[in-house]
């Protein structure tokens, strides 16, 4: 059986195809899970290294990460410990991410320089540089004053 969670990101266990795999497991259905990569299990490093070194085992599952060659039946303590540096890497990656994200839309913003393709209502595109909205604050610097209807 294959199940998957295509567009919906590993940040979350709030996943159908996912929760489904986990009710499987709990119900003794699964004998082995093989993912893409170990990110798809979760992104929350406790959450995937309780599902590796705990839950899987006890439920006797045998896991296969395919992008990182991980088989929890023939990996040496090395192997498993190389899987618990992966998932904190799967879960630093998508925050830092976001954070650099949202660091250089705040930057743009902060200078004027566009951050969406169509200006906020209001504005006009810069016609000198068409990656620039003038704000309302470099119009009145300029002495130009804005007039509602």
């Amino acid at each position: 059986m294959t199940l998957g969670d295509d567009g919906i990101t590993g940040t979350t266990v709030n996943r159908p195809a996912f929760q489904r795999t986990m009710q499987m497991i709990l119900c003794g259905e699964v004998n082995s899970l093989i993912v893409t990569e170990l990110s798809r299990l979760s992104r929350n490093q406790s959450f995937a290294n309780n599902l590796i070194e705990v839950t899987l085992p006890s439920f006797k599952v045998r896991l296969f990460s395919l992008s990182e060659g991980y088989d929890n039946a023939t990996n040496t303590p090395a192997d498993e410990n190389l899987a618990m540096f992966f998932n904190l890497f799967n879960e630093y990656f998508p925050r830092m991410t976001s954070q650099k994200i949202n660091t250089v839309i705040q930057m743009k913003a902060e200078v004027g320089t566009r951050i969406a393709s169509i200006p906020p209502y209001g504005y006009q595109k810069d016609p000198e540089d068409k990656y620039k909205f003038p704000t309302a604050y470099f119009l009145f610097k300029q002495g130009i004053s804005l007039s509602f209807p």
